[in-house]
């Protein structure tokens, strides 16, 4: 349940930039943005912010999400019934989505660190997540 909260926003503005993107460019549907939003919120969430952000840190996180954003939007006919996605939108959608990923990356270490998780000084979400919680990580 830890999780949920940040799921739950990462999904709000995941699915708002895509559909911002994927409607107008490439005449995708609602359904389909929603299945596309899906797998990327999942895989964000997995790759970025449970492994890279506690690992190398905010922009390392944010270039890493980018470019798992570029490759999921691309390949999403292959996995919904998009007919194509160009690789503009794939790149506009990337870009989009690394810029609201630097502020979610903040705002969720900011969430975090006022949180009975542990203070996040010197440690990452994931080890405050892993660890649940305590004073320095203890």
């Amino acid at each position: 349940m830890k999780h949920l909260p940040a799921l739950l926003v990462k999904l709000a503005f995941v699915l708002v930039l895509t559909a911002v993107v994927l409607m107008p460019m490439e005449g995708a549907t609602f359904s389909q943005v929603i299945g596309v939003s899906l797998v990327l919120t999942l895989a964000l969430y997995a790759v970025g912010d449970m492994v890279i952000l506690p690992a190398w840190g905010n922009m390392a996180a944010v270039i890493a999400d980018a470019v798992v954003t570029l490759f999921v939007v691309w390949l999403a006919p292959y996995y919904t019934g998009l007919a194509r996605v160009s690789f503009l939108s794939a790149v506009a959608t990337a870009v989009l989505i690394g810029i609201a990923e630097y502020f979610f990356h903040n705002w969720l270490q900011s969430v975090l660190a006022g949180s009975p998780m542990g203070d996040m000084e010197g440690t990452s979400p994931a080890d405050a997540v892993d660890r649940g919680g305590g004073e320095n990580g203890t």
